[in-house]
C-alpha cells in the first residue's frame, strides 16, 4: 500500500506517507527518511508500524 501511495501521490494530492518509522514526502524526493519522532523504543502506533499514515493536501 505504501509503495502504491507514493507512486500515485500526484494523482491523489498526497502530501506525505509514513510507514515503519520512515516518512515519504516531496522533501525527500519520495525516497524516504527517518521520522525524527520515532525513537528506537517507541511503540508500534507512534512509529506507524501497525498502520500506514497518509496526509493529503487540501
Amino acid at each position: 500500500m505504501m509503495k502504491w501511495l507514493v507512486k500515485n501521490h500526484a494523482k491523489y494530492s498526497i502530501d506525505h506517507v509514513i510507514w515503519q518509522g520512515i516518512i515519504y514526502s516531496p522533501n525527500g524526493n519520495w525516497l524516504g527518511h527517518p521520522d525524527k519522532h520515532c525513537k528506537k523504543h517507541s511503540g508500534a502506533t507512534t512509529c506507524h508500524r501497525d498502520h500506514v499514515h497518509v496526509a493529503v493536501r487540501p
